[in-house]
């Protein structure tokens, strides 16, 4: 009888056992599984299929729009206007203007959604693929680039329409913000024939469409080249950035300080230079003409004309002393760039150029500075690239 008992008592013990950790396991059924991607809290389980890592961002290419097999993924509609609270997915109220975009929005007229200035118009119509009829949204997705105004238009209008149908149907720049820029550009074109902002948000908005894309879920995210992602993305991932070759540049900190004025000898310039003796600045009105090199390169920043034009200047008289003194930019060059710059700022009010060749001359006087052998490597040794993008 005891012997019974005790196997009693140990079969019942079992049988809790046995629930316990039955009941510890994770229900292995299909209805356990959230959707992927959204959180697994505790990871699906097998026969459900796990949740794949976070996109680094969501963005379809023009390839992708322009085959017939993908317009179920087309937006009718685009909100051209809203309250300037934008987030996805925006609820109807949100939005203030919708453009409606038809039964079949892939024949929209590309006129239909942006601004085309007259200068790119045939007979009254945006023809830039040369058939004889107006150029549809699906027109400019196969847009092939060139040179000049019209190859520039044809690359922006390609990679904008693909951001525009990205910016409706997923988490990417709002509709109304892209035709805002594209307008811009086109209208800054056939005014003063400068092409830099359709080269700018060209590039833009082709970064932005080469990422993850929603509508295919083998997809994965292809990031810029420059750090991972954060989960990595997948073998398709761009490889780093290959380290950029060895250039020489001193930054406005080194011309600036007193101990380094021995370096300006020989450059034909001097610390008491006049800014209006190099630069064409008349159109500033006087602001910063009468202001030297050696000020120049300490100016501080700020919003608005006056502060890009300061930021431009101290990195251009430091790329002027590193072309006249060692492997860089001609002085000629730097004085040619600015002055361009500025006169377009004063005649347009289009601060683009101001902006560009800060960013390029500040890049370039970053480099192996020949008078502070310390300060970098030789070229014949490592670079430590700067951060891509």
């Amino acid at each position: 009888m005891r012997n019974r008992a005790k196997i009693s008592i140990l079969v019942v013990l079992a049988l809790l056992v046995v629930s316990v950790a039955a009941a510890a396991q994770p229900v292995t059924g299909n209805d356990a599984c959230r959707p992927c991607g959204e959180p697994c809290d505790p990871p699906c389980p097998p026969p459900c299929d796990p949740c794949p890592p976070p996109p680094c961002a969501e963005g379809c290419t023009p390839g992708f729009w322009k085959q017939e097999q993908h317009f179920y993924a087309w937006p009718t509609a685009l909100c051209v206007a809203d309250d300037g609270d934008w987030k996805f997915p925006m609820p109807d109220w949100k939005c203030d203007t919708w453009l409606d975009l038809g039964f079949e929005p892939w024949n929209f007229l590309v006129q239909g959604v942006y601004a085309i200035p007259e200068c790119l118009l045939t007979d009254g119509d945006l023809d830039l693929n040369g058939d004889g009829e107006p150029d549809s949204l699906l027109d400019a997705l196969n847009y092939e680039g060139g040179q000049g105004v019209d190859g520039k238009v044809r690359n922006l209008l390609r990679a904008a329409v693909a951001s525009l149908l990205n910016g409706a149907t997923m988490g990417h720049q709002p509709p109304y913000a892209n035709i805002r820029k594209v307008n811009n550009a086109l209208a800054l074109a056939c005014d003063t024939g400068n092409t830099c902002l359709l080269e700018y948000w060209y590039g833009d908005f082709d970064d932005k469409n080469n990422q993850y894309c929603v509508f295919s879920p083998d997809a994965v995210c292809v990031p810029p080249c420059g750090p991972p992602c954060e989960p990595p993305c997948g073998p398709t991932c761009r490889p780093p950035c290959p380290p950029p070759p060895c250039g020489e540049g001193c930054t406005p900190g080194f011309w600036k300080q007193e101990q380094h004025f021995y370096a300006w000898e020989g450059s034909g310039y001097s610390p008491d230079t006049l800014l209006g003796d190099v630069f064409e600045l008349d159109c500033l009105e006087g602001r910063f003409g009468s202001d030297t090199l050696l000020e120049a390169l300490g100016y501080k920043g700020g919003k608005g004309f006056r502060g890009k034009a300061r930021i431009l200047l101290r990195a251009a008289v430091a790329s002027l002393l590193n072309g006249a003194t060692m492997d860089h930019r001609p002085p000629s060059e730097t004085v040619g760039l600015v002055n361009d710059a500025i006169a377009l700022a004063c005649d347009t009010g289009n601060k683009c150029l101001l902006k560009y060749w800060y960013r390029e001359f500040d890049a370039r006087n970053n480099q192996y500075c020949v008078f502070s052998p310390d300060g970098c490597a030789p070229c014949d040794a490592p670079c430590e690239p700067p951060p891509c993008g």
